[in-house]
């Protein structure tokens, strides 16, 4: 969050138990949230610069640093915080972001990017070949990156998507995602 500035709305429910000196007990603690906005720009890009030069799309100065429609679900329980996997839009990338960061600040989170072809300059087939996939022909290559780390210390992998077809996300039906979106929430509750 450090990395972004915009206005949001926040929707939040949450209960905890207190402890004898009225604090609240952080591992007790459960809450459902939603975080919207109409755009949030990238301020801090040394994270940004790592995922695009992972997925050969070159400098991030070459790349939109304002997300789109955001609208994501989160749930805070057994003291970590699970978000809800859900669609943002950079640029001409569309993304889909999820996983769940502990309140020790380890974090365990995958994006899913769709990419156009026309980005990678020609070497869309080299990037679905690191992650074990066949050459494709496509106007849209998904590809994923698992982001493991402490807060403060990311590192990005390249991976398989986890939350998109291997088609490219324009490709999917909007009620194929949304679906996506009601199914993960329904399994956070």
């Amino acid at each position: 969050l450090k990395a972004l500035t915009g206005k949001i709305s926040l929707g939040f429910n949450f209960a905890t138990d207190l402890d004898s000196q009225m604090s609240p007990v952080l591992t007790s603690l459960n809450a459902l949230g939603k975080v919207t906005t109409d755009s949030l720009k990238i301020t801090e890009t040394e994270n940004f610069n790592k995922i695009t030069s992972l997925v050969g799309i070159g400098s991030s100065s070459q790349v939109s640093k304002v997300l789109k429609s955001v609208n994501a679900s989160f749930a805070v329980k057994d003291g970590k915080v699970q978000i809800t996997p859900f669609p943002v839009k950079i640029g001409d990338l569309n993304m889909m972001v999820g996983g769940q960061q502990g309140l020790d600040q380890v974090a365990d989170f995958h994006i899913d990017v769709a990419i156009p072809t026309k980005q990678l300059a020609g070497k869309a087939n080299d990037l679905m070949a690191q992650i074990g996939l066949p050459a494709t022909s496509a106007s849209m290559v998904n590809v994923g990156i698992a982001v493991e780390c402490t807060v403060s210390n990311p590192t990005f992998k390249l991976t398989k998507t986890q939350y998109m077809e291997h088609k490219g996300v324009a490709e999917q039906s909007g009620e194929q995602i949304n679906s996506l979106v009601k199914d993960k929430t329904n399994e956070l509750l």
